[in-house]
């Protein structure tokens, strides 16, 4: 289940809550423009098995509305990267960590009807003690979507791999079928 909203102080939400072999994660990342696309952000990570935790960083992200590259017009591209420098956890702040997350998207108009929507996200963790960059998650997918209300896809869930300086994240992909409320 994902679900946008705004909360007072036009603060913007995003959560959602997974259930995997009898696990459940949820994750909020609350944002408050400061302006110039950047962006006050929080990310909460809620965890059954209790290593929960909250990341306080920036945003950048950048939108642009019917853009015209080559001659294909483009309803939307977006782009951003959120810094989360600084975690805490129910013992204090956690040693040796900091995370960046980078995003990209566009939709296509294909006819009345149809748009094409690709986009992508990858989230890494950065060990300062030398361990180096990690993938954490991200997800990479195009989605066709009828009268902006039933979305067929393909995509990939991208998970990491074990060791250190593993960027190159394992991909298990996947077939998604959705109704937009």
């Amino acid at each position: 289940m994902n679900v946008f909203y705004t909360l007072p102080g036009e603060i913007n939400g995003y959560s959602f809550i997974e259930f995997e072999n009898g696990e459940v994660f949820n994750r909020n990342i609350l944002g408050k423009s400061l302006g110039y696309s950047v962006s006050a952000r929080t990310d909460i990570k809620i965890f059954s098995d209790k290593k929960s935790r909250i990341g306080i960083g920036l945003g950048y992200n950048t939108t642009g509305k019917q853009v015209n590259i080559g001659g294909t017009v483009f309803e939307e591209l977006s782009a951003g990267v959120r810094i989360l420098p600084l975690w805490y956890d129910a013992n204090g702040k956690v040693p040796f960590q900091s995370t960046a997350v980078v995003s990209a998207g566009a939709k296509l108009k294909l006819s009345d009807e149809l748009n094409l929507k690709i986009g992508g996200f990858l989230d890494m963790n950065f060990d300062t003690k030398g361990n180096g960059a990690k993938a954490v998650y991200g997800e990479i997918g195009a989605e066709v979507i009828y009268k902006n209300k039933f979305g067929l896809g393909f995509g990939a869930n991208l998970k990491p791999k074990k060791g250190p300086n593993s960027l190159i994240p394992n991909a298990n992909f996947r077939a998604t079928a959705k109704y937009h409320f």
